[in-house]
């Protein structure tokens, strides 16, 4: 497969580190002031990211919440390589399109496919994919924000916990058509799928 890759230069800001601050600020180690923001122990930084474990590689499916990760050789090509990407460079999570979400009961236990039990106090993050120039690419990727002290300093640790090729997890209104009948629709499309995500990068990359 032909990849290009871009510097991080090259890729769009990403806002994980905008949402670790906002975490310090709430927990009070950093505080705004009209002259800007004090920090206590805290150094503006990117948190670092990397997989949660080599188990997230591994496709999973859970049939009674309408979630699967497993591909199919048809699966559209833009789809695998953003997942060969992910794999490859965990650090393309950090995109504009990046946000807290809050769990309910579905994103609860597929996220529990790969964690459990989830870290208290941990943020999920639910990331977009873009592209060098910022628009949209179709997979989606859950991680755990985690903030820890270290030396008196205080800093974030994003692991990836769930790569999410079709939308699944949280499923979105597509071309008028309502969240949940795309849920349905899509699940249904991919529910028989067979190829490990681990697998086809393996393959990719002639292991």
């Amino acid at each position: 497969m032909s990849k290009i890759s871009f510097s991080n230069s090259f890729r769009p800001k990403g806002v994980f580190s905008k949402i670790a601050e906002n975490k310090f600020e709430s927990e009070g180690f950093i505080k705004s002031t009209k002259k800007g923001k004090i920090k206590k122990g805290f150094q503006e930084q990117t948190p670092s990211i990397q997989l949660l474990s080599g188990d997230v590689r591994k496709s999973k499916k859970l049939h009674e919440y309408s979630f699967t990760n497993f591909l199919h050789n048809s699966t559209d090509q833009e789809i695998k390589s953003c997942v060969f990407d992910i794999i490859d460079n965990p650090a393309i999570i950090d995109t504009p399109s990046a946000s807290e979400v809050t769990a309910n009961e579905k994103v609860n236990h597929c996220l529990k496919l790969y964690i459990n039990p989830i870290p208290v106090g941990a943020l999920i993050i639910k990331s977009n994919l873009v592209d060098a120039l910022g628009v949209n690419r179709p997979v989606r990727v859950y991680s755990i924000m985690e903030f820890k002290t270290d030396n008196g300093e205080y800093r974030a640790e994003s692991r990836i916990v769930l790569i999410d090729p079709f939308h699944l997890v949280i499923p979105s209104q597509h071309k008028g058509k309502p969240k949940d009948l795309v849920e349905r629709e899509v699940y249904t499309a991919n529910q028989n799928n067979q190829l490990c995500m681990n697998d086809y990068v393996n393959q990719i990359k002639g292991f």
